[in-house]
């Protein structure tokens, strides 16, 4: 009988043992998922104020190709055609090239909504900018995923680009849609690797 007692007491103590470090590795878990998400969005913020204050003054000057972007998105707001009167264009001529659609449709809500100013156009380049510190991000996780740093490397990849001069200066600059083609493709590349991974699974 006190064997018997004995072997439930060591089996309850094991069980109990066993819980306790299962509930402790759940709180850690998920108190180092909440404090990357206050990271990177902190991180976020700081990035959207650094590439969107006195955005219409810095940097100085106001480019022919922003100047080009911003009356194209305004002719496609208002008409529907672009500079030259064609209808929803594929691609928009101007000075004798050609210009990618994705900069010039992506400024016509903001053009409506703010009306045509240069903060209003470069807007959009500092929002791709700022959406891109968290596409780096899930990019990144997702590349380190069996990595023991994962959280590490995925919210320095996120604050380099955050601080990053070149990003920080092409998004506050609308020149050929550069900061939301570099955020689509990082998010293309991190929605191939989630659907290779499930396909992978199944």
């Amino acid at each position: 009988m006190n064997h018997l007692q004995s072997t439930t007491t060591r089996k309850f103590s094991s069980l109990k043992n066993n819980s306790m470090k299962h509930l402790h590795r759940r709180v850690i878990n998920n108190f180092k998922v909440q404090t990357n998400k206050y990271i990177l969005l902190f991180l976020l913020i700081v990035g959207l104020l650094i590439r969107t204050v006195d955005l219409q003054h810095i940097p100085g000057g106001f480019f022919a190709d922003e100047a080009s972007v911003g009356y194209n998105a305004y002719t496609i707001a208002h008409t529907g055609k672009d500079e030259h009167g064609k209808l929803f264009p594929f691609f928009f001529e101007a000075f004798g090239e050609y210009k990618n659609p994705v900069a010039i449709y992506s400024t016509v809500p903001f053009i409506l909504l703010f009306g045509l100013h240069e903060w209003s156009v470069r807007l959009v380049s500092a929002l791709f900018g700022t959406a891109g510190i968290l596409g780096i991000y899930l990019l990144t996780s997702t590349l380190f995923k069996k990595h023991h740093a994962r959280d590490a490397i995925a919210l320095l990849s996120a604050l380099f680009l955050t601080i990053s001069p070149w990003d920080i200066h092409l998004s506050r600059v609308m020149l050929e849609g550069i900061t939301a083609y570099l955020f689509f493709t990082m998010m293309g590349t991190y929605f191939f690797l989630r659907i290779h991974e499930h396909f992978r699974r199944h």
